[in-house]
């Protein structure tokens, strides 16, 4: 491949200028929103007040000549020349990337914890088996039997389940609180770890549930996704604040 150019697609080789004109001419729009989000990085880190150190600047850089294979600074700028990456460039990926960083470490205890709560809410996990049946009465009398301790769910399975069912114990998931259906959500957020929950209807068919335990998580396990999330939250009131106009 020619030296000067940036990439090849097929048999045909792209300048910097050639790659960067066709992408503004093919997707010129997904550009500016894509520009517009990460320019909104900056206007939060300064809304934040993050103060960027030298290390913090230089850190984005050596994270991106790793990603290419570039481990030599020396390789690092000669690729930057052949490509035609300009200075102003580099300047900018730093300031983007490190600020990125930066403003989840700026978030505060309070402000993670009052984000736990509702993270908390919507991620707890429930984790349930199904029993399908055919008819409300057939399920009333499957129910009457459990509850009578006649027989257990994981033997209703099997006596009662297709073979689908029978081969996967009646499992349907750990699902999250935010993601239960809309049919039995309410039973399930009313039940306790081993209540038995229905009859219920859903499209037609009947089913009994059985709550097998709930797992909530816990603020260490999911404080680098609350961080992630605050920032994906907040960017997107700065990302609308940036104006991004054609040069005439």
């Amino acid at each position: 491949m020619n030296k000067n150019s940036f990439m090849r697609v097929n048999d045909q080789e792209l300048s910097t200028d050639d790659t960067l004109a066709l992408m503004y001419l093919l997707d010129g729009y997904e550009i500016r929103e894509s520009i517009k989000a990460h320019f909104g990085i900056l206007e939060f880190a300064r809304a934040r007040k993050v103060e960027l150190t030298n290390l913090d600047l230089q850190q984005g850089l050596d994270e991106l000549r790793y990603q290419l294979g570039l481990e030599r600074a020396t390789n690092f700028q000669q690729w930057c020349l052949v490509k035609k990456v300009p200075p102003n460039a580099l300047r900018l990926f730093s300031q983007i990337t490190a600020c990125r960083d930066a403003i989840k470490k700026s978030f505060t205890e309070d402000e993670i914890n009052a984000s736990f709560v509702e993270f908390k809410k919507d991620e707890t996990l429930y984790c349930l088996f199904c029993l399908p049946l055919p008819t409300e009465q057939e399920a009333l009398n499957v129910h009457s039997e459990i509850i009578a301790q006649n027989t257990t769910f994981a033997e209703a399975i099997q006596d009662h389940g297709d073979s689908e069912t029978r081969s996967n114990g009646g499992f349907i998931g750990e699902i999250p609180c935010i993601e239960l259906p809309e049919e039995y959500a309410e039973s399930v957020l009313s039940a306790s770890i081993g209540d038995l929950i229905g009859p219920l209807q859903d499209d037609g068919e009947w089913s009994l549930l059985f709550l097998h335990d709930i797992i909530e998580p816990t603020l260490e396990d999911c404080e680098a996704q609350l961080r992630e999330n605050m920032l994906n939250d907040g960017l997107k009131y700065f990302t609308d604040r940036v104006v991004v106009l054609d040069a005439e």
